[in-house]
């Protein structure tokens, strides 16, 4: 009995002497390659997530039992061919690298339908979409008179009358203003009596519309206002802009003078003055704050000719958008496009911009400019993804920032950037021609108006779903960078 014990108590410390360093070098990516190149190796891992999930996964020619989300472990370095395949959709191809003692993720991949999910949203037809970004309206013109004008609510899904009946409904819209992240707008229109200018409030209720027409003594080049307030206008008149308070229904007249640019935050206008200023004033005049000491640094960067735009996102992220696509920041290495720029649209999240030009689309990474180990500090880079377009109109960023989606003359394209190569291109259809689109994150749907009949549409690009389950921003330590070591 005792030489049993014996025999038996060896035995298994025989079996933990050689299987607990296997499985401790399991454990950390290592296994045994057999063949002529024979020995222990680090393997690598390649995480696959999908919306929707529960897509079968097949890497060469061999499934997988698992499905999407998952983690595919024990990848010898080298390419795979990775395939999703789900019923009722398009199976997604894509050749993967996969290194030693790494993750390759792959977190957002969209499977597209065979059959596309798209919904009518109104019977009526419409010429003319204009949507109002960072809101929930679009704005729809059944022709040019003020009473053909009609608000949608995507977060509703109901359409109205943009103004109740009155004198007015017959006279000609000639210019709509809107601001992003507001939910008014200006309506110029004519009648016998001449142009008149509207203030009115895009609620379903209908407000009636404030007339402001005697504000206006000449005409203005521009009409723009703060977002999330409703009290001050500021229009702009050649170099000069005035600031109109709604309140009173007065005017300071050259509010802020020798203008190149200006723009807003919630509570301050920010201008470019002069041969050497840039400033921020409060909405009442009376503290302004210089931004900029260097003179030399201003003639570089804004020059004397051109007009910026000024997007202000935080203290630490400003853009100056130029009228011939200059775009400059506040960040090194300050011009990040000499010209050509026609708009961007930025994932606040992850801090990156997709900007486009006329037949070409780039991305700038502002979440960490700075590497480890350099010496001078380069700032976020400019990186083309498109360069193929031929008359690109707007962007927008799908998904987070894993797809841009773009509108290319009146066809409509989605682009695939977490490929871990070059980005895939897929067609998503074709709209009215002259007639913009929309992408709201918030429903993963595009609206548009429809290429034949003109009424408004939507597409659903990225299920429901998997909108809910995207995280909240990453600390720096947590942000993506595809290969995470020590694996």
């Amino acid at each position: 009995m005792l030489l049993f014990r014996r025999i038996v108590f060896y035995l298994f410390l025989t079996v933990f002497l050689i299987g607990a360093p296997l499985i401790v070098f399991y454990a950390l990516g290592y296994i045994y390659k057999p063949g002529e190149e024979k020995g222990i190796v680090k393997t690598g891992v390649v995480y696959l997530s999908s919306a929707p999930p529960g897509a079968t996964i097949y890497v060469g020619k061999r499934r997988y039992y698992e499905k999407t989300p998952a983690t595919i472990r024990e990848l010898l370095a080298g390419e795979y061919p990775i395939k999703l395949v789900l019923k009722d959709y398009i199976p997604w191809i894509q050749s993967v690298s996969v290194e030693q003692g790494k993750a390759t993720v792959l977190d957002k991949i969209l499977l597209r339908p065979r059959k596309k999910n798209m919904t009518r949203l109104t019977e009526r037809r419409y010429q003319r979409l204009i949507p109002i970004a960072l809101t929930e309206y679009l704005l729809l013109e059944r022709g040019t008179a003020l009473g053909q004008m009609e608000v949608y609510s995507w977060e509703k899904d109901v359409t109205w009358p943009m103004l109740p009946k009155s004198v007015l409904s017959k006279a000609k819209v000639t210019k709509v203003y809107t601001e992003e992240d507001s939910p008014y707008a200006i309506l110029r229109a004519a009648d016998k009596g001449g142009e008149r200018y509207l203030w009115t409030k895009l609620s379903k209720e209908r407000e009636k519309a404030q007339d402001i027409t005697d504000l206006f003594v000449e005409k203005p080049d521009k009409i723009d206002w703060p977002p999330g307030q409703s009290r001050y206008l500021f229009s702009f008149h050649g170099n000069y802009l005035n600031r109109l308070d709604l309140d009173s229904m007065t005017v300071m007249p050259k509010f802020a003078e020798q203008i190149q640019g200006y723009g807003f935050s919630a509570r301050e206008l920010y201008v470019l003055q002069g041969e050497d200023t840039f400033a921020r004033v409060d909405f009442a005049g009376k503290s302004v704050k210089s931004l900029m000491k260097d003179s030399s640094l201003f003639q570089i960067l804004f020059g004397a000719d051109d007009f910026f735009s000024i997007h202000v996102f935080s203290d630490d992220l400003i853009l100056f958008l130029g009228d011939d696509g200059k775009l400059v920041t506040n960040r090194l290495p300050y011009e990040l496009v000499e010209r050509g720029v026609l708009g961007f649209d930025i994932e606040k999240r992850e801090q990156r911009l997709v900007i486009w030009t006329q037949d070409s689309l780039g991305v700038i990474d502002f979440s960490s400019d700075v590497k480890r180990g350099d010496i001078f500090q380069r700032g976020p880079q400019l990186r083309w993804v498109y360069k193929e377009g031929r008359d690109i109109k707007d962007a927008f960023w799908v998904y987070q920032d894993a797809y841009i989606l773009f509108q290319d003359r009146n066809d409509v394209f989605l682009l695939e950037l977490e490929t871990l190569g070059n980005p895939n291109l897929y067609e998503l259809l074709a709209v009215k021609k002259h007639a913009p689109v929309h992408y709201v994150e918030k429903t993963g749907r595009l609206y548009y108006l429809d290429e034949k009949s003109g009424r408004l549409a939507s597409l659903e690009v990225v299920p429901k779903q998997a909108l809910i389950d995207i995280p909240l921003p990453r600390t720096e330590e947590e942000r993506k960078e595809k290969k995470v070591q020590g694996l």
